[in-house]
């Protein structure tokens, strides 16, 4: 299994002859590569993390095999981002809003929701946000 985690990476796959089946997109913006995509049909077991994808890519992909999670714009954070947090981005608008309307604040408050604990679905994109700040860590 190959993660894909950047556009390069999607470049580099979508250029080689070899088949898409098994490898995960990690957070990619797929609109800017739908028409290569579209043109495979080798993605059973192509799993695709979150990012933007057209409802029509979408369609493609699960049709030939692959899995395609979404997003959830009600989350305060991205659950399938490949990268570390920055510390500016963690506070951002402390100073003008205090801690607790930064995104650190807001990620914390949603892991610890009790409200949410019993929802399968916001229990599988915290393990996924989880697994995926451990993968970026250990790439450090």
């Amino acid at each position: 299994m190959q993660e894909i985690e950047d556009l390069a990476g999607l470049d580099a796959v979508l250029a080689s002859p070899g088949p898409l089946t098994g490898l995960r997109f990690q957070d990619l913006d797929l609109t800017g590569h739908e028409a290569p995509v579209l043109a495979r049909t080798d993605l059973e077991g192509l799993v695709v993390l979150g990012g933007r994808v057209s409802a029509d890519l979408a369609q493609h992909l699960r049709q030939h095999g692959a899995l395609v999670f979404p997003t959830d714009p009600g989350v305060p954070v991205n659950p399938y981002r490949a990268t570390l947090y920055q510390p500016h981005e963690l506070y951002a608008g402390l100073s003008e809003n205090g801690y607790d309307a930064t995104p650190d604040a807001l990620a914390y408050h949603w892991s610890r929701d009790g409200d949410s604990h019993h929802d399968a679905f916001v229990t599988l994109l915290r393990a996924i946000h989880d697994d995926s700040m451990s993968d970026a860590l250990s790439e450090v």
